[in-house]
């Protein structure tokens, strides 16, 4: 049996990349209009991409409240490997 706390799930879709948030932060900009960024103590990532590049296209979800894990997932139908 795992202590107390450890049963935490990905906070992002099935399909998604999940990095750690210090590696992209720097390259992307929060998007807090709306709902997106919701949470107690950070953006609780349950309402979808919250994270975007230059352009201004969402491309990231960041989960970081407290209640869960800090993660970051980056939607794998617009960001690609090059």
């Amino acid at each position: 049996m795992r202590p107390y706390g450890w049963e935490t799930v990905s906070a992002g879709r099935p399909d998604s990349v999940v990095v750690h948030p210090e590696d992209v932060l720097p390259r992307l900009t929060p998007f807090t209009c709306g709902a997106n960024w919701a949470g107690c103590c950070g953006p609780s990532g349950a309402n979808g991409p919250n994270l975007a590049c230059a352009c201004g296209s969402r491309l990231a979800t960041w989960a970081a409240d407290c209640m869960g894990p800090n993660e970051l997932h980056l939607d794998p139908v617009r960001v690609h490997a090059g």
